[in-house]
């Protein structure tokens, strides 16, 4: 007697469960920039700079154009995105 056989001999199907894959990864493509810039913001050091640039926008506390004000900006989050990316994808490799 089979377990999957029912009286009249023939082979019943086995029900389809969900895979039981673990995944490490944080992100998909779409989530990647979002949620990696809201994780920004865990970060106190990152209010700083965007304080620093929200203050460089007003003219009284203007000390240098704007658009260098927000280089400092653009380079701590872009350094700490591109090092989260790199993360990500090495996860995922370990996924596989």
């Amino acid at each position: 007697m089979y377990q999957n056989e029912d009286p009249g001999g023939k082979h019943t199907k086995l029900p389809k469960y969900k895979k039981n894959k673990i995944r490490t990864t944080k992100y998909n493509k779409l989530s990647f920039l979002p949620l990696a810039l809201l994780a920004q913001f865990k970060r106190k050091y990152n209010y700083y700079f965007v304080g620093v640039t929200l203050l460089q926008s007003i003219s009284a506390f203007q000390t240098a154009p704007f658009g260098l004000a927000v280089l400092p900006l653009i380079f701590v989050f872009g350094v700490s995105l591109i090092r989260e990316l790199i993360e990500e994808i090495k996860r995922g490799r370990q996924d596989k």
